[in-house]
């Protein structure tokens, strides 16, 4: 999994011109199994996000001003997005999808742009 962030936030840096760096908070993690947990994918597109809104300059003027660090944590209150202090944090919940929060026409991207 962690392989898998690292190629992802790579990706996003050469999108953005950053260096974001990623990382698991694998101690919130504990006692999840992680073999079925959805964590993965909730990293990989809200990650995935940060490549996308870097499209255009607006993105990538944002995204550098306001997003240095990501982790990726667990959830049991709904999968999120949360940004502060140049810190993204990945709240990931198996049983709670933004589209339970937010409707089903939710993506990553726009919750990541209405975040900057």
């Amino acid at each position: 999994m962690s392989e898998n962030l690292s190629k992802t936030v790579a990706q996003a840096n050469t999108a953005c011109g950053t260096k974001i760096t990623a990382r698991f908070d694998t101690e919130s993690f504990a006692g999840v199994d992680l073999f079925k947990s959805r964590v993965a994918s909730h990293a990989r597109d809200a990650v995935g996000a940060l490549t996308t809104n870097c499209r255009d300059a607006a993105g990538k003027q944002a995204i550098a001003a306001r997003i240095q660090r990501v982790v990726v944590r667990h959830s049991t209150s709904g999968t999120r997005l949360v940004r502060s202090e140049g810190l993204l944090t990945v709240w990931s919940d198996d049983t709670k999808s933004p589209q339970d929060a937010k409707g089903s026409n939710i993506t990553w991207h726009n919750t990541l742009a209405e975040l900057l």
